[in-house]
């Protein structure tokens, strides 16, 4: 399925897909760029509702990621990591993917890939294309499609360049180091 922002809202199709009841998912992974306080505050709805477990990734280049979206991701998400390796080679992943666990084994993967990051404008308001994918493992490649998709993303947070957060001191000390900015400096700064 193609989704082309801002006609398709992806900040939509991800609060149905997290708030789903029946054939709900047992985990959600995302692996973006940036992410802005309301980027994250539109799929707030979603993340709130969700009953599995929750991992993300944001990117920290160019100083684009939001002091108050970490805050905010921090206490709705149960893993958060922070990715930067240096200025000259930039993180800029945008995955959210979705899976349903069945004896112990994925039964289902709901992939989106594409170039909307956890912010309003990507997830809302900008023309954005992404696509997504649902994968059962009924097939040679599907089942391909599903390892690749689940090891590339623990390829990320397993990393060297990614951190996890392990307390709010940790996002505070990247403010004050400089390698995220406030919604107030990033919007003086646009």
């Amino acid at each position: 399925m193609l989704i082309s922002g801002p006609d398709d809202n992806l900040a939509r199709i991800l609060n149905s897909l997290l708030s789903r009841e029946s054939d709900s998912f047992d985990e959600f992974l995302f692996a973006v760029a940036w992410a802005r306080k309301r980027g994250v505050e539109a799929i707030l709805p979603g993340l709130t509702a969700f009953e599995g477990a929750t991992r993300g990734i944001v990117g920290l280049n160019y100083r684009r990621t939001s002091y108050e979206a970490l805050r905010i991701l921090f206490d709705h998400l149960d893993d958060l990591f922070v990715y930067y390796k240096h200025p000259f080679q930039i993180f800029h992943p945008k995955l959210y993917a979705f899976i349903h666990e069945s004896e112990g084994k994925v039964s289902k993967l709901v992939g989106i890939v594409g170039s909307s990051n956890l912010t309003f404008g990507g997830l809302s308001t900008n023309f954005e294309l992404s696509t997504l994918h649902e994968y059962e493992p009924d097939s040679a490649s599907a089942l391909e499609q599903i390892e690749k998709t689940l090891s590339y993303f623990e390829n990320l947070v397993s990393s060297e360049f990614a951190h996890r957060v392990h307390d709010v001191h940790f996002i505070d000390n990247m403010l004050k180091n400089s390698y995220i900015m406030t919604e107030q400096a990033l919007n003086a700064s646009a």
